[in-house]
């Protein structure tokens, strides 16, 4: 961003970046993380039942999602302007469409995780580097194009590519 910006509009980005980011791990990590380790020794006995059991965590984590992410959305102005202490329109629109590639994250992450429990790395792998392949270019054109709007929209593509890959790829994968 800051090649191709100045450092103004890469600061505005940044601070959208590092709120969507908190957003992003706060609730979703931990629990993610506690929840790895029960759901491998499920896996190991009983494949279907693991399964079913991602399926309704990645469900409950899809409606929360639905259920915070607008409220923040609708914040955003007013997040922004206690974290920064100033209006920053900026940073509220970069923030707001962030947030959507905060939803792909979270409607995604038990899936992510599943294919890890699975001990298929090697496709978790394939679809990151495939994203980062597409995603870079991307990147680099939509900033230099559409400036920090370019990087946000950016990230809201790539995250929107991982999603559908994965949904797709553990859809197949169903242990039934």
């Amino acid at each position: 961003m800051g090649l191709l910006t100045n450092n103004a509009i890469t600061g505005f980005y940044s601070i959208a970046e590092k709120i969507s980011g908190v957003i992003q791990t706060f609730p979703l990590y931990s629990f993610s993380q506690a929840l790895f380790p029960r759901l491998s020794k499920i896996f190991h006995r009983n494949k279907p039942k693991a399964f079913e059991i991602m399926r309704r965590v990645q469900h409950i984590t899809v409606n929360i999602a639905l259920i915070c992410l607008p409220i923040i959305f609708i914040f955003a102005p007013l997040v922004v302007r206690v974290i920064c202490g100033g209006d920053y329109p900026e940073t509220v629109l970069s923030l707001r469409l962030l947030l959507i590639s905060v939803f792909f994250i979270s409607s995604n992450a038990f899936r992510i995780q599943f294919l890890l429990v699975c001990g298929k790395t090697h496709i978790y792998s394939r679809i990151h580097v495939v994203m980062a392949l597409v995603g870079l270019p991307l990147i680099f054109l939509f900033i230099y194009s559409f400036s920090y709007l370019g990087a946000a929209v950016a990230t809201v593509i790539i995250e929107a590519g991982i999603f559908i890959i994965t949904y797709f790829t553990v859809k197949r994968m169903a242990f039934r």
